[in-house]
């Protein structure tokens, strides 16, 4: 019997640990936070990596994302979702007030010129269904085997409200290895497991 209490707890143990061993950290010299954000019905928690510089808030990128509530039922795609998220982080005002603070690093009025940073788009994204120390989640990660686009954000302030003048992307057109859509992709009903990688679209370079 005591051989069985120990076996099953070990195998428990490893459990835990297969769900959580394989997350991965944001770059070196990154920082990372987590968000609260309303898209459509829903709310989410959005993991974003940053990099805050001398002069400018320098990059930030999506880590991962999640329902708060997990029985809450999005009216919108996922693509749809993930748009929007980008859309919202990729502002100064959402750097600003989460990232990097105005303090720190000021924007000057539109007539004096502009700030600048780069955000990170991932095309190929998959959902991995997973125990998070607290509950099973079904989380999106930019899947490992990617293709990037970098846009540039460039933004000034204009009587005080912080605004967005031009949004660059910095690389040409991609050809992501990812070719399914997410209505194409089977979602992983075993904990632990992952779904097939689906595109994201709308990636601002562009597919080719």
């Amino acid at each position: 019997m005591k051989k069985l209490i120990v076996s099953l707890f070990l195998t428990f143990t490893l459990l835990i640990i297969s769900n959580n061993e394989s997350i991965a950290a944001c770059p070196s010299g990154w920082s990372s936070t987590t968000v609260t954000m309303t898209i459509g019905n829903c709310d989410y928690y959005i993991e974003v990596c940053y990099k805050c510089e001398v002069t400018n808030p320098g990059k930030v990128k999506v880590h991962r994302f999640w329902l708060v509530d997990s029985t809450c039922n999005n009216t919108l795609s996922i693509t749809q979702i993930t748009s929007q998220m980008y859309n919202e982080i990729s502002t100064g005002a959402f750097i600003y007030a989460n990232l990097c603070p105005d303090a720190l690093y000021p924007t000057p009025p539109c007539e004096f010129g502009t700030k600048q940073f780069e955000v990170m788009y991932h095309y190929c994204w998959q959902q991995w269904y997973r125990y998070n120390g607290v509950s099973n989640v079904r989380e999106y990660w930019p899947c490992d085997d990617n293709a990037c686009c970098v846009e540039l954000i460039e933004y000034c302030s204009d009587n005080g409200t912080i605004i967005t003048t031009s949004k660059t992307p910095q690389d040409p057109p991609q050809s992501p290895p990812c070719e399914l859509y997410y209505y194409e992709i089977t979602w992983p009903t075993v904990l632990g497991t992952k779904s097939d990688c689906y595109v994201l679209p709308n990636v601002p370079c562009g597919i080719e």
